[in-house]
Order: structure tokens, then C-alpha cells, then sequence
């Protein structure tokens, strides 16, 4: 097995497959499982892997529970290794092995967090038609269970928690195997900035730290910034500068509220306040 790291991952693959890379996607906001439409047996996957996942005699598309799953709505199975659009089949010897890719959600969790371990990609390709993937967790090098889910009852504070998922074949074989790994922390959010303003001419106005935010466990600091004028918000502008062209006029008071966050969550914001022309 050949394994490699990325972005947080490690992915394991059969040598000699000619298995390509499937790169995790960056995180985005809001709630990461929103939105995903759930295939055969609240599998997410279940719906273009060949298999039958619930073990009710229908596969895929066939299967009422992937009625909605994008790759059925067409009435084709697009997604499925071995079709085209036009449902035509591809002769396997074409098709290359797809690398497994899993992920732990939430990526940076806290002791109150459930841990979920979802597969992002499913093994897929010419040796992979037909797989059953398995997952196991351990905790510190310890197997707990294999439920696609942990209870944040069962998890604490300076945990590490891997999920390792293996797919076989229908002779029992592993086709592929992933696993990745996380850190049960608990946090203490970065404390408020100070902000101070700089007025370029008549043309820009800067919101810049004049002391950043301090985090306890000296996690990265990020920063997200808001804008009001004379008291009411601009939703427009979330940057660190502010353009005045067209809006300049002298005693107008600008105010820039700037809110820190580490991996885990916001900390308190800080707030300043800049009446334009009062510095030129």
C-alpha cells in the first residue's frame, strides 16, 4: 500500500492500480453536511457505487431511497463507473482506480462536538465495482465502534480520534483503505483587538490592528471585519479598507468592528471609531 497526506488526510491506496488522487475540498461555511442529499441506507455515496448498501435487492438508482440523488434524477446513472452520458458503457480497461477519501466532521472539533466520519469519495474504478466499505474507530490507538457516528459523550478534552474506512470486494478482498484523525480539544477563543484607523487624502480609510488578538493556545488568528457609517451597517464592505470616493464628506463617522476567530470559533470583536477629516 502506498500512503500520502493531504490537507489533513492520509490516503492509502494499492500499489500498481494506476490510482489517481482525489484532493479533499477546503472547508466552506456554514454547516459542511447541509445540503447533501442521502443515498441507499443514509449512505451519500450509495447511489453510484454499484452496490447494493441496504440489502433490500435494489442497487443504486433502482433504489427509491436515491429517487433524489443527482446522479438518478435523469433517469441515467451518470455517476456510476461504466457510463457516459448517454448511458453508453465504457469498456473497463479504460477506467482508472479513484483513491478512497475520507473526512472527519467537524475537522477541528470541541469535547461538545459529535464526530462523524463520512466518505467523501468512495473507492471507484475497475477493481473497485462491487465494494463494501467498513469503517472503524479507535481513540488514542484503541477500536471503539463502527458507527458512522460518536456521540460528543464519548469523546474529551486532549482526545485523538481516527476513523479508518476499507473497502473490499465481493471476494473479501481490500480494494482500498483511508484514514484520518483528529484532535479532541477544548478551546479558549482569541481575545478582542484594538483597532486604530489611518485616513489616506480624501480616497481610503484603513482599519488596521494596532494590537492584535492574543490567542491562549497560540492557534492562528483569524480576522473578519465589519463596517458602519454614522451608526448604520455596510454589509458591502468586509475589508480593511474603505474606499471614500463618492461618500467623503468631512464629520461623517465611520466605525470598524473587527472579530478574531481560530479553528475552533469567534472570540470577543473589537470596535473603533473615526470621524472622516477629523486626521486631514
Amino acid at each position: 500500500m502506498i500512503r500520502s497526506r493531504q490537507r489533513g488526510v492520509w490516503v492509502l491506496r494499492t500499489a500498481g492500480t494506476g490510482a489517481i488522487w482525489v484532493c479533499l475540498l477546503g472547508c466552506v461555511a456554514g454547516d459542511a453536511t447541509e445540503g447533501v442529499v442521502v443515498g441507499e441506507g443514509g449512505l451519500e455515496w450509495g447511489c453510484r457505487d454499484v452496490t447494493d448498501n441496504d440489502g433490500d435487492g435494489l442497487v443504486d438508482c433502482e433504489d427509491s431511497a436515491c429517487a433524489s440523488h443527482a446522479d438518478c434524477t435523469d433517469g441515467s446513472e451518470q455517476g456510476a463507473p461504466g457510463f457516459q452520458d448517454d448511458d453508453t458503457a465504457v469498456d473497463s480497461d479504460t477506467l482508472q482506480d479513484v483513491a478512497m477519501v475520507v473526512e472527519i466532521r467537524p475537522e477541528h472539533p470541541l469535547p461538545s462536538d459529535d464526530l462523524e466520519c463520512v466518505i467523501t469519495t468512495p473507492a471507484m474504478g475497475p477493481t473497485a465495482v462491487g465494494v463494501a466499505h467498513k469503517l472503524i474507530w479507535t481513540r488514542d490507538g484503541v477500536q471503539l465502534g463502527d458507527s458512522p457516528i460518536v456521540s460528543s459523550a464519548q469523546t474529551s478534552d486532549g482526545e485523538t480520534w481516527s476513523c479508518e474506512v476499507t473497502a473490499t470486494d465481493s471476494a473479501g478482498a481490500e480494494v482500498d483503505a483511508a484514514i484520518v484523525q483528529v484532535d479532541v480539544k477544548a478551546n479558549h477563543p482569541p481575545s478582542a483587538p484594538e483597532i486604530a484607523f489611518e485616513q489616506l487624502g480624501e480616497t481610503e480609510l484603513v482599519c488596521y490592528l494596532a494590537m492584535p488578538a492574543v490567542d491562549p493556545e497560540e492557534d492562528a488568528v483569524r480576522y473578519r471585519y465589519a463596517w458602519s457609517v454614522d451608526g448604520v451597517d455596510d454589509p458591502d464592505h468586509t475589508c480593511s479598507v474603505l474606499s471614500l470616493t463618492g461618500a467623503y464628506n468631512s464629520g461623517r463617522i465611520f466605525s470598524c468592528t473587527v472579530t478574531p476567530s481560530d479553528a475552533y470559533g469567534e472570540g470577543d470583536s473589537g470596535t473603533g471609531t473615526h470621524v472622516v477629516g477629523a486626521d486631514g
